[in-house]
């Protein structure tokens, strides 16, 4: 995880530092690193296990639709391979809904940008030169549309995904209800 997600957290690290570093009060300054280090590093680790066990749940399927198409090794192979991958498939899909991979990413990442963004306004209330406050004050705008278009689809695709479990259930429960009648 370290190698690729590595370079990406030392940079999210250094730029929380920027905007915290001169702060003088030692407590608080020693609040926000710890809080901001905090966020940062279980985003980025609830980020990288959402997509890691994601990416799994979807090639495992494939995987026996390609073995099961092919054709090129025994029966008992094809059988092995569909168990193990529909076993994969249905682990990885229990572990991301027992563990909230992608609803703690995102609330670690909501996090961590409202911590920056009250840096960078506190930041800028210091400032005397009104053309960089109000730079500084439009560019939090922009991060702020950027970010909540963000959160929009991501809470869109959620929606779906929970009408889509919900839906499954009703059908189950409706199905069951019809065989009862039968």
């Amino acid at each position: 995880m370290t190698a690729y997600w590595g370079p990406t957290l030392k940079r999210k690290l250094i730029i929380l530092k920027i905007l915290y570093e001169n702060i003088s009060d030692e407590v608080l300054k020693n609040r926000i690193k710890s809080l901001g280090e905090w966020y940062i590093k279980y985003a980025c680790v609830n980020k990288f296990k959402f997509y890691l066990v994601s990416f799994i749940g979807i090639i495992a399927p494939l995987i026996v639709t390609a073995f099961n198409t092919l054709n090129i090794v025994s029966v008992d192979v094809i059988k092995l391979v569909t168990v193990v991958c529909s076993l994969v498939a249905s682990f990885s899909t229990s572990y991301l809904a027992l563990t909230g991979c992608r609803e703690k990413w995102k609330i670690y990442r909501d996090s961590i940008e409202r911590l920056k963004r009250l840096l960078v306004l506190y930041w800028s209330d210091l400032t005397n030169d009104h053309s960089l406050k109000h730079l500084m004050n439009e560019i939090e705008k922009l991060k702020d549309s950027e970010y909540e278009r963000w959160s929009d689809t991501y809470n869109t695709l959620l929606d779906i995904s929970h009408k889509s479990s919900e839906a499954s259930r009703g059908q189950d429960h409706t199905s069951g209800a019809d065989c009862a009648s039968s």
